[in-house]
Protein backbone atom coordinates (compact mmCIF):
# COMPACT_ATOMS: atom_id res chain seq x y z
CA UNK A 1 0.00 0.00 0.00
CA UNK A 2 1.09 3.56 -1.04
CA UNK A 3 1.65 5.94 1.70
CA UNK A 4 -0.81 8.79 1.77
CA UNK A 5 0.75 12.27 2.15
CA UNK A 6 -0.51 14.34 5.01
CA UNK A 7 -2.88 17.33 4.95
CA UNK A 8 0.24 19.03 6.23
CA UNK A 9 2.41 18.08 3.71
CA UNK A 10 -0.17 18.36 0.86
CA UNK A 11 -0.83 22.27 2.21
CA UNK A 12 3.06 22.96 1.97
CA UNK A 13 3.08 21.92 -1.43
CA UNK A 14 0.27 24.00 -2.63
CA UNK A 15 1.52 26.73 -0.87
CA UNK A 16 5.11 26.53 -2.80
CA UNK A 17 3.06 25.69 -6.37
CA UNK A 18 1.09 29.11 -5.48
CA UNK A 19 3.74 31.39 -4.63
CA UNK A 20 5.64 30.38 -7.70
CA UNK A 21 2.44 31.09 -9.85
CA UNK A 22 2.71 34.56 -8.40
CA UNK A 23 6.43 35.37 -9.51
CA UNK A 24 5.36 35.81 -12.99
CA UNK A 25 2.40 38.56 -11.84
CA UNK A 26 4.70 40.11 -9.08
CA UNK A 27 7.44 40.51 -12.15
CA UNK A 28 5.38 42.37 -14.62
CA UNK A 29 3.69 44.82 -11.90
CA UNK A 30 7.61 45.74 -11.01
CA UNK A 31 8.07 45.93 -14.66
CA UNK A 32 5.16 48.30 -14.92
CA UNK A 33 5.72 50.37 -12.00
CA UNK A 34 9.26 51.33 -13.47
CA UNK A 35 7.69 51.84 -16.53
CA UNK A 36 5.39 54.05 -15.67
CA UNK A 37 7.74 56.11 -13.21
CA UNK A 38 10.09 56.13 -16.22
CA UNK A 39 7.10 57.45 -18.60
CA UNK A 40 6.00 59.92 -15.69
CA UNK A 41 9.27 61.54 -16.80
CA UNK A 42 8.26 62.57 -20.42
CA UNK A 43 4.48 63.86 -19.80
CA UNK A 44 4.61 67.25 -20.36
CA UNK A 45 2.85 69.37 -18.10
CA UNK A 46 1.44 73.41 -18.25
CA UNK A 47 4.27 75.19 -17.38
CA UNK A 48 6.43 73.24 -20.57
CA UNK A 49 3.38 74.61 -22.75
CA UNK A 50 3.90 77.95 -21.15
CA UNK A 51 7.46 77.91 -22.32
CA UNK A 52 6.36 76.13 -25.77
CA UNK A 53 4.26 79.51 -26.26
CA UNK A 54 6.94 81.94 -25.20
CA UNK A 55 8.60 80.05 -28.21
CA UNK A 56 6.25 80.67 -30.71
CA UNK A 57 5.95 84.31 -30.06
CA UNK A 58 9.50 85.01 -29.62
CA UNK A 59 10.32 83.03 -33.04
CA UNK A 60 14.68 82.47 -33.35
CA UNK A 61 14.60 86.25 -32.87
CA UNK A 62 16.41 86.81 -35.96
CA UNK A 63 13.42 88.19 -38.11
CA UNK A 64 12.63 87.74 -41.29
CA UNK A 65 11.18 83.97 -41.93
CA UNK A 66 12.21 83.23 -38.20
CA UNK A 67 10.10 85.62 -36.64
CA UNK A 68 7.48 84.62 -34.17
CA UNK A 69 4.21 82.79 -34.80
CA UNK A 70 1.74 84.66 -37.27
CA UNK A 71 -2.15 84.11 -37.09
CA UNK A 72 -2.52 85.08 -40.90
CA UNK A 73 0.13 82.97 -42.28
CA UNK A 74 1.29 80.00 -39.91
CA UNK A 75 -0.43 76.92 -38.93
CA UNK A 76 0.05 75.02 -35.53
CA UNK A 77 -0.20 71.74 -34.68
CA UNK A 78 0.09 69.58 -31.77
CA UNK A 79 1.72 66.23 -31.85
CA UNK A 80 0.86 63.70 -30.87
CA UNK A 81 -2.42 64.47 -32.83
CA UNK A 82 -4.33 62.86 -29.75
CA UNK A 83 -2.91 64.56 -26.96
CA UNK A 84 -5.92 67.35 -25.86
CA UNK A 85 -4.11 68.89 -22.59
CA UNK A 86 -2.28 71.61 -24.60
CA UNK A 87 -5.14 73.28 -25.45
CA UNK A 88 -5.49 74.50 -22.07
CA UNK A 89 -2.45 77.14 -22.96
CA UNK A 90 -2.25 77.22 -26.52
CA UNK A 91 -6.12 76.94 -27.88
CA UNK A 92 -6.00 80.51 -29.09
CA UNK A 93 -3.50 79.53 -31.40
CA UNK A 94 -6.04 77.69 -33.64
CA UNK A 95 -3.81 74.17 -33.81
CA UNK A 96 -4.72 72.67 -36.97
CA UNK A 97 -5.56 68.33 -36.64
CA UNK A 98 -2.44 66.76 -36.61
CA UNK A 99 -4.31 63.69 -38.44
CA UNK A 100 -2.35 62.29 -41.28
CA UNK A 101 -0.42 65.97 -40.65
CA UNK A 102 2.31 64.71 -43.13
CA UNK A 103 -0.41 64.44 -46.18
CA UNK A 104 -2.84 66.94 -45.49
CA UNK A 105 -2.48 70.41 -48.01
CA UNK A 106 -0.94 73.09 -46.28
CA UNK A 107 -1.06 75.34 -49.39
CA UNK A 108 -3.08 77.81 -46.74
CA UNK A 109 0.27 78.89 -44.94
CA UNK A 110 3.60 79.58 -45.08
CA UNK A 111 4.82 77.86 -42.03
CA UNK A 112 4.14 74.86 -39.96
CA UNK A 113 5.19 74.73 -36.35
CA UNK A 114 4.60 71.95 -34.22
CA UNK A 115 4.37 71.19 -30.18
CA UNK A 116 6.41 67.73 -30.16
CA UNK A 117 5.85 65.71 -27.56
CA UNK A 118 7.56 62.31 -26.48
CA UNK A 119 4.67 59.89 -28.19
CA UNK A 120 5.13 61.65 -31.59
CA UNK A 121 7.82 59.59 -33.49
CA UNK A 122 5.76 58.15 -36.08
CA UNK A 123 3.73 61.43 -36.93
CA UNK A 124 7.28 63.83 -36.49
CA UNK A 125 9.03 60.85 -38.93
CA UNK A 126 6.29 61.35 -41.53
CA UNK A 127 5.92 64.74 -41.96
CA UNK A 128 10.17 64.53 -41.95
CA UNK A 129 10.10 62.07 -44.83
CA UNK A 130 7.55 64.22 -46.50
CA UNK A 131 8.83 68.25 -45.53
CA UNK A 132 12.37 67.17 -44.86
CA UNK A 133 13.89 68.04 -41.48
CA UNK A 134 12.65 70.82 -39.70
CA UNK A 135 14.07 75.04 -40.24
CA UNK A 136 14.05 75.35 -36.52
CA UNK A 137 14.14 72.89 -33.57
CA UNK A 138 14.01 73.73 -29.78
CA UNK A 139 13.36 71.76 -26.95
CA UNK A 140 11.73 73.44 -23.74
CA UNK A 141 11.07 71.24 -21.13
CA UNK A 142 9.64 68.01 -21.62
CA UNK A 143 8.63 69.32 -25.77
CA UNK A 144 10.36 70.42 -28.47
CA UNK A 145 9.05 73.29 -30.68
CA UNK A 146 9.79 72.86 -34.50
CA UNK A 147 9.16 74.84 -37.53
CA UNK A 148 8.72 73.84 -41.14
CA UNK A 149 8.99 76.04 -44.17
CA UNK A 150 6.41 75.72 -46.50
CA UNK A 151 6.21 76.81 -50.27
CA UNK A 152 4.74 80.35 -50.23
CA UNK A 153 1.00 80.07 -49.79
CA UNK A 154 -1.14 79.53 -53.18
CA UNK A 155 -4.79 80.22 -52.06
CA UNK A 156 -6.45 82.60 -53.72
CA UNK A 157 -9.87 81.77 -51.79
CA UNK A 158 -10.80 79.69 -49.05
CA UNK A 159 -14.05 78.43 -50.08
CA UNK A 160 -15.26 76.53 -46.68
CA UNK A 161 -13.51 79.24 -44.76
CA UNK A 162 -15.75 81.66 -46.69
CA UNK A 163 -18.92 79.92 -45.99
CA UNK A 164 -20.55 82.48 -44.99
CA UNK A 165 -20.36 84.59 -48.64
CA UNK A 166 -22.15 81.46 -50.01
CA UNK A 167 -25.52 81.26 -51.43
CA UNK A 168 -26.97 77.28 -49.75
CA UNK A 169 -29.90 76.17 -51.62
CA UNK A 170 -31.82 72.25 -52.46
CA UNK A 171 -32.50 71.85 -55.52
CA UNK A 172 -35.17 69.14 -56.42
CA UNK A 173 -33.70 67.68 -59.53
CA UNK A 174 -30.06 65.86 -59.19
CA UNK A 175 -28.79 66.56 -62.27
CA UNK A 176 -25.94 69.20 -62.49
CA UNK A 177 -27.19 71.05 -65.58
CA UNK A 178 -30.93 71.08 -64.65
CA UNK A 179 -32.11 73.62 -63.03
CA UNK A 180 -35.36 72.06 -60.82
CA UNK A 181 -37.50 73.60 -58.09
CA UNK A 182 -35.41 75.58 -55.41
CA UNK A 183 -35.85 75.82 -51.72
CA UNK A 184 -33.01 79.05 -50.75
CA UNK A 185 -31.59 77.90 -47.23
CA UNK A 186 -30.94 81.69 -45.97
CA UNK A 187 -31.08 81.25 -42.22
CA UNK A 188 -27.55 82.17 -41.12
CA UNK A 189 -26.18 80.24 -38.38
CA UNK A 190 -23.43 81.26 -36.50
CA UNK A 191 -23.08 79.52 -33.01
CA UNK A 192 -19.34 79.66 -31.70
CA UNK A 193 -17.05 78.79 -33.91
CA UNK A 194 -19.91 77.19 -36.29
CA UNK A 195 -21.00 79.07 -39.34
CA UNK A 196 -23.42 78.41 -41.69
CA UNK A 197 -27.04 78.66 -43.42
CA UNK A 198 -29.77 76.43 -42.37
CA UNK A 199 -33.22 75.59 -44.50
CA UNK A 200 -36.13 76.75 -43.01
CA UNK A 201 -37.97 73.49 -43.37
CA UNK A 202 -36.69 69.49 -42.82
CA UNK A 203 -33.96 70.75 -40.52
CA UNK A 204 -31.02 70.91 -43.01
CA UNK A 205 -27.74 72.82 -42.73
CA UNK A 206 -24.52 73.37 -44.39
CA UNK A 207 -22.25 74.49 -41.60
CA UNK A 208 -18.68 74.54 -41.56
CA UNK A 209 -17.71 73.06 -37.88
CA UNK A 210 -15.56 71.02 -36.26
CA UNK A 211 -16.15 67.05 -37.52
CA UNK A 212 -14.96 63.68 -37.07
CA UNK A 213 -13.97 63.18 -40.14
CA UNK A 214 -10.90 61.71 -39.19
CA UNK A 215 -9.38 60.09 -35.82
CA UNK A 216 -9.19 63.22 -33.54
CA UNK A 217 -11.58 65.41 -35.95
CA UNK A 218 -10.96 68.49 -37.95
CA UNK A 219 -13.13 71.66 -39.15
CA UNK A 220 -14.93 70.69 -42.17
CA UNK A 221 -18.13 71.83 -43.97
CA UNK A 222 -20.99 69.67 -42.98
CA UNK A 223 -22.87 69.05 -46.34
CA UNK A 224 -25.08 65.66 -45.68
CA UNK A 225 -26.86 65.47 -48.89
CA UNK A 226 -30.61 65.96 -49.02
CA UNK A 227 -33.07 63.34 -50.09
CA UNK A 228 -32.92 61.52 -53.74
CA UNK A 229 -33.91 63.36 -56.38
CA UNK A 230 -32.38 66.72 -54.71
CA UNK A 231 -29.15 68.00 -54.28
CA UNK A 232 -26.97 70.85 -52.26
CA UNK A 233 -26.27 73.85 -54.74
CA UNK A 234 -23.66 75.68 -52.96
CA UNK A 235 -22.40 79.24 -55.11
CA UNK A 236 -19.70 81.82 -54.45
CA UNK A 237 -20.64 84.39 -56.32
CA UNK A 238 -17.36 86.30 -57.35
CA UNK A 239 -14.48 83.93 -57.17
CA UNK A 240 -10.87 84.58 -58.90
CA UNK A 241 -10.57 81.06 -60.56
CA UNK A 242 -7.58 79.97 -60.66
CA UNK A 243 -5.19 76.71 -61.37
CA UNK A 244 -7.18 74.18 -59.54
CA UNK A 245 -9.40 73.60 -56.74
CA UNK A 246 -8.65 71.52 -53.93
CA UNK A 247 -11.17 69.48 -52.55
CA UNK A 248 -10.80 67.33 -49.02
CA UNK A 249 -13.99 65.42 -48.74
CA UNK A 250 -15.32 62.32 -46.81
CA UNK A 251 -17.74 60.94 -44.33
CA UNK A 252 -17.61 61.59 -40.70
CA UNK A 253 -17.09 58.05 -38.39
CA UNK A 254 -20.64 57.35 -37.76
CA UNK A 255 -21.49 58.05 -41.73
CA UNK A 256 -18.53 55.60 -42.81
CA UNK A 257 -20.21 52.98 -40.90
CA UNK A 258 -23.72 53.66 -42.07
CA UNK A 259 -23.88 55.39 -45.26
CA UNK A 260 -25.59 53.33 -47.94
CA UNK A 261 -24.27 55.04 -51.30
CA UNK A 262 -21.42 57.30 -52.35
CA UNK A 263 -21.64 60.92 -52.48
CA UNK A 264 -21.67 62.92 -55.67
CA UNK A 265 -19.79 66.54 -55.34
CA UNK A 266 -19.68 68.60 -58.70
CA UNK A 267 -17.52 71.47 -59.57
CA UNK A 268 -19.42 73.99 -61.97
CA UNK A 269 -17.68 77.37 -62.83
CA UNK A 270 -20.59 79.45 -64.03
CA UNK A 271 -22.53 76.60 -64.74
CA UNK A 272 -20.43 74.76 -66.34
CA UNK A 273 -19.01 71.69 -65.60
CA UNK A 274 -15.04 71.70 -64.19
CA UNK A 275 -14.85 68.07 -62.09
CA UNK A 276 -17.07 65.42 -60.26
CA UNK A 277 -15.65 63.85 -57.33
CA UNK A 278 -17.65 60.35 -55.53
CA UNK A 279 -16.70 59.35 -52.66
CA UNK A 280 -17.59 55.73 -51.34
CA UNK A 281 -18.72 55.34 -47.80
CA UNK A 282 -15.35 55.10 -45.88
CA UNK A 283 -13.67 56.82 -42.97
CA UNK A 284 -11.38 58.34 -45.04
CA UNK A 285 -11.00 62.34 -45.33
CA UNK A 286 -8.87 62.81 -48.50
CA UNK A 287 -8.18 64.73 -51.04
CA UNK A 288 -9.16 65.70 -54.72
CA UNK A 289 -7.47 68.36 -57.20
CA UNK A 290 -9.35 69.44 -60.12
CA UNK A 291 -8.06 71.01 -62.45
CA UNK A 292 -9.59 74.89 -63.67
CA UNK A 293 -6.48 75.90 -65.94
CA UNK A 294 -9.18 76.27 -68.63
CA UNK A 295 -10.84 79.17 -66.40
CA UNK A 296 -7.94 80.79 -64.93
CA UNK A 297 -8.01 84.27 -64.70
CA UNK A 298 -11.83 84.31 -64.42
CA UNK A 299 -13.81 86.12 -61.79
CA UNK A 300 -16.81 83.64 -61.66
CA UNK A 301 -19.05 81.87 -60.05
CA UNK A 302 -17.70 78.79 -58.12
CA UNK A 303 -20.60 75.93 -57.37
CA UNK A 304 -20.83 72.64 -55.45
CA UNK A 305 -23.80 70.39 -56.07
CA UNK A 306 -23.39 67.88 -54.32
CA UNK A 307 -26.10 64.45 -54.27
CA UNK A 308 -27.17 61.10 -53.56
CA UNK A 309 -28.77 58.08 -54.58
CA UNK A 310 -29.51 57.55 -51.47
CA UNK A 311 -28.74 59.69 -48.58
CA UNK A 312 -29.33 57.25 -45.52
CA UNK A 313 -26.64 57.93 -42.84
CA UNK A 314 -24.45 60.13 -45.72
CA UNK A 315 -22.77 62.01 -43.02
CA UNK A 316 -20.53 63.80 -45.69
CA UNK A 317 -18.48 66.97 -44.91
CA UNK A 318 -15.68 68.64 -47.30
CA UNK A 319 -13.03 71.55 -47.32
CA UNK A 320 -12.16 73.26 -50.30
CA UNK A 321 -9.84 76.01 -51.23
CA UNK A 322 -9.15 77.89 -54.89
CA UNK A 323 -5.73 77.54 -55.94
CA UNK A 324 -3.92 80.82 -57.82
Amino acid sequence: MKPVASVASVARVAGAGGLLLWVPLLAALVFSWTRLIAESDDVPDDADYLAAKDVLQAGSQDGGSNGPFDRNRDALVILPPWSLRPLTVLGDFAPISGDDIADRPLHRWARLWAIVEADADDERAALIARRGPPSFSKKVGRVVVERWDLPPPSVSYDLAARLADARVSVVQDAKADVVGQELVCDRAVQRGDVIGWSCPKDGLRVTREHLLVSENGDYAVWAAPPAPGSRWQISWPSVPVGSAVVVTAGFTRDGAAHAAAPVRLRLLIDGELAGTIVKKPAFLFATDVIDTARFKGKTASVTFAIDSDDNSGAQFAFDATVLR
